[in-house]
C-alpha cells in the first residue's frame, strides 16, 4: 500500500476491522485483537463508544495503539505526490 493510500485510511475519524487490517497489514483476526484492545482500553478510561452496526474504533485510537508516525507517513505521501506529477 503507498503512503497516499494509507494517509487516506487514517485521514478517517472512524476505523473499522477491514481499515485496522490495511494499517497494520495483518490478517482479520489480528485486526479484530487490536480492535478489541482497543476497546477495552476506551471501556476502562469510562468512555464510549457509538453503537452501529458495525463495530468501530477512533482512528486516534488506531494510530496511538500502533504508535504510527503521522509526520513521517504525510512526508512520504507529499514525495509520492511529486513523483506521480
Amino acid at each position: 500500500m503507498s503512503n497516499i493510500e494509507l494517509m487516506g485510511i487514517l485521514s478517517k475519524p472512524w476505523a473499522n476491522v477491514h481499515d485496522i487490517q490495511k494499517i497494520a497489514s495483518c490478517g482479520r483476526d489480528n485486526a479484530t485483537t487490536i480492535r478489541n484492545d482497543i476497546i477495552k482500553e476506551i471501556k476502562q478510561s469510562g468512555k464510549r463508544l457509538p453503537k452501529s452496526k458495525n463495530i468501530i474504533v477512533p482512528m486516534k485510537s488506531v494510530i496511538d495503539y500502533l504508535d504510527l508516525n503521522i509526520e513521517h507517513i504525510c512526508l512520504m505521501a507529499e514525495k509520492e505526490l511529486k513523483i506521480k506529477n
